[in-house]
């Protein structure tokens, strides 16, 4: 039995007992979410037939995790890093901010 499978239990007092039962798909189940060099993990998640599912693990859009180690820092802008999104200025690496202040991309050199 995991921990997607619901544990049921009988009266005592009927000789029928429940139905096998199940958590809800996209219960938190299995290891909670990790951050390590830059990767995200999400933790993992019952699929509603009983089993668990692992996360996915993605790259941070920042490329970093935050300090505790459970989620990725946002996007931040710092020459030489990322332009945020909130300066409508989307720099995907290798690009970085031209200008900490008015947040523009361009190519590295």
């Amino acid at each position: 039995m995991g921990e997607c499978d619901v544990t049921e239990s009988c009266t005592g007092t009927s000789t029928a007992c429940p139905a096998d039962a199940v958590a809800e798909a996209r219960t938190a189940c299995g290891a909670s979410a990790t951050c390590v060099d830059g990767t995200f993990t999400p933790g993992g998640t019952c699929d509603g037939q009983g089993g668990c599912t692992a996360g996915t693990p993605v790259a941070c859009d920042s490329g970093v995790c935050d300090a505790a180690g459970t989620a990725c820092l946002p996007l931040t802008l710092t020459c030489g890093g990322y332009c945020a999104p909130a300066f409508g200025a989307d720099c995907p690496p290798p690009a970085a901010c031209s200008d900490a202040f008015n947040g523009t991309c361009q190519a590295p050199a």
